[in-house]
């Protein structure tokens, strides 16, 4: 049987998670970039586009609500994104990320007749050190990165549950070749590995356990253009 909870509600919280990612992107810039100033920097920012795939999965639940995905890989869609990167000392740099991914959970039959469709997002920053692995830096990189990463679920269906925001831990691989002397097509693949909990709504607190909780690894190919300076 799958219950429905569809009281909406517009959360400030959407805004200021994503202006919190935004923080913490710049902060970590900010701490790295002193140190690299005695060596060899350039940066580079860029638009991103590519497709987002989750691979984990949901525990099961005492109940189930039509607005939410049935799971995780539900939420697959379409990506799109920014990214500034800065390297210094030849092979070593830092990479940060937002992207956003959309997607819609299908119409609903329920007992009150029809429900849906649900717009879903899910909004997600990576911050990376990265190292270059290119054995001809000049020509091309190849970087290989680690670092932390949020994930906030938002949209119609995750406003009424506070749109959760977890923290995890992000891995990736990336390919840049110029086009020139001022840009730079670029590819990378990131996996995002956290976990996903939804609180139980007060209406239902009678039932025992989150209303949607597990480990989520998700997956992330992008490809675009990159503006470099110097």
């Amino acid at each position: 049987m799958r219950v429905r909870y569809s009281s909406i509600s517009v959360d400030s919280r959407m805004l200021i998670s994503l202006s919190r990612c935004l923080r913490l992107c710049c902060l970590a810039t900010l701490f790295v970039a002193p140190a690299a100033l005695e060596a060899q920097v350039s940066g580079s920012v860029g638009l991103l586009a590519g497709y987002y795939q989750p691979l984990g999965h949901f525990d099961p639940a005492s109940i189930y609500v039509t607005s939410l995905p049935a799971k995780p890989s539900d939420l697959r869609g379409v990506l799109k994104g920014v990214t500034g990167h800065l390297s210094f000392g030849g092979r070593y740099g830092v990479d940060a990320q937002l992207s956003n991914a959309g997607s819609t959970i299908p119409t609903a039959v329920t007992p009150a007749g029809p429900r849906g469709p649900t717009k879903v997002s899910v909004d997600m920053a990576t911050l990376e050190g990265v190292y270059d692995v290119s054995p001809t830096p000049q020509r091309y990189q190849i970087w290989l990165g680690a670092g932390p990463a949020l994930v906030r679920h938002g949209g119609d269906a995750y406003a009424p549950y506070g749109n959760p925001t977890s923290v995890g831990g992000a891995l990736g691989i990336g390919l840049a070749v110029p086009l020139g002397p001022h840009f730079q097509i670029a590819t990378n693949f990131n996996t995002v590995w956290y976990t996903l909990d939804v609180g139980m709504p007060a209406a239902y607190q009678r039932n025992p356990g989150p209303l949607e909780h597990g480990a989520q690894r998700d997956a992330l190919l992008q490809i675009g253009l990159l503006w470099l300076h110097p």
